[in-house]
């Protein structure tokens, strides 16, 4: 039985869902948390969640040059 990426629904997206979508690994969106111009976070309990409209913010960037 084949894993398939986990389909991003509702408000905010987990860090599985936010790495298939940036093309990046887990562990590269949880650096990316922690840096202080980094993703935006949402801190459920002991779960983090990582807002959707981030992902238009982040295609809106220009990139460096």
């Amino acid at each position: 039985m084949s894993r398939k990426s986990p389909e991003p629904t509702g408000e905010f997206m987990t860090a599985s869902e936010m790495s298939a979508a940036l093309s990046l690994s887990v562990e590269s969106v949880y650096r990316l948390a922690g840096k202080e111009n980094g993703l935006q976070v949402v801190r459920l309990g002991r779960a983090l969640r990582f807002p959707r409209s981030q992902l238009e913010t982040l295609g809106q960037r220009e990139p460096r040059p």
